[in-house]
């Protein structure tokens, strides 16, 4: 892919023909598949009336996560696994992320000269990686892949992410799993955590992940055994 002009997440990644749409809000306008995919985080509802849906996909060979995007938020992951993990800074180099259009958050792809910070979750539970490949959809892959452990916390402008511990690991480099876009929108642009902690529907958001949580409960009920 080409090198990809700066552009802020919230400035321009939602078109004036979308609005955002919680799943919760969005099940009593659109008939749902029976599909997982069915549940999940948002709908970019257009003015035409067509609309878009994300599933999943995933795989749990490590139990590392990395996560680049709105799960660094941590009102966001306390909704999907009901706590705050403390997580390792790290970065992953040879990819970009990238704003999709009318979505809120992100997505990554491989480009080359280019790195994206992030956390490492470390002690997932096997509910908790289900809720969140439910969460995640069917526009993304988890992959495996190789990530530099970063000695200095991720930044931003005012609280708002998770918890961070600088040397939680020990190893200078970890292979963990990551959420890779293979949706066929168009990619753009670059995505900031700040804006989306800006945003004026990170309330919404934020409730929709605890939705997402309990629409997985419900349909996985033996996951309440081990939660």
């Amino acid at each position: 892919l080409a090198a990809a002009p700066e552009v802020s997440a919230f400035s321009s990644s939602f078109h004036p023909s979308c609005r955002y749409i919680p799943s919760s809000l969005a099940r009593t306008l659109l008939p749902l598949r029976t599909h997982r995919a069915a549940h999940i985080r948002t709908l970019a509802i257009m003015q035409d009336g067509t609309s878009s849906t994300a599933g999943s996909e995933g795989s749990r060979d490590k139990n590392y996560l990395f996560i680049y995007g709105s799960l660094m938020a941590k009102e966001v992951m306390y909704g999907l696994i009901n706590r705050f993990p403390v997580c390792q800074p790290a970065i992953l180099s040879g990819y970009h992320r990238y704003c999709l259009p009318c979505r809120p958050y992100p997505g990554i792809k491989e480009r080359q000269s280019s790195s994206v910070k992030g956390l490492i979750v470390s002690d997932l539970s096997e509910v908790e990686s289900q809720i969140l490949d439910y969460f995640e959809g069917d526009e993304y892959k988890k992959c495996l892949l190789p990530v530099q452990v970063a000695r200095d916390p991720v930044e931003t402008q005012g609280p708002g992410l998770l918890p961070m511990d600088t040397n939680m690991l020990s190893e200078d480099t970890v292979i963990v799993n990551a959420y890779v876009y293979t949706g066929n929108d168009e990619v753009y642009g670059t995505w900031h955590i700040e804006d989306f902690l800006r945003s004026n529907i990170l309330g919404d958001y934020i409730a929709d992940s605890s939705f997402v949580r309990e629409e997985f409960l419900k349909d996985n009920p033996q996951g309440h055994s081990t939660w």
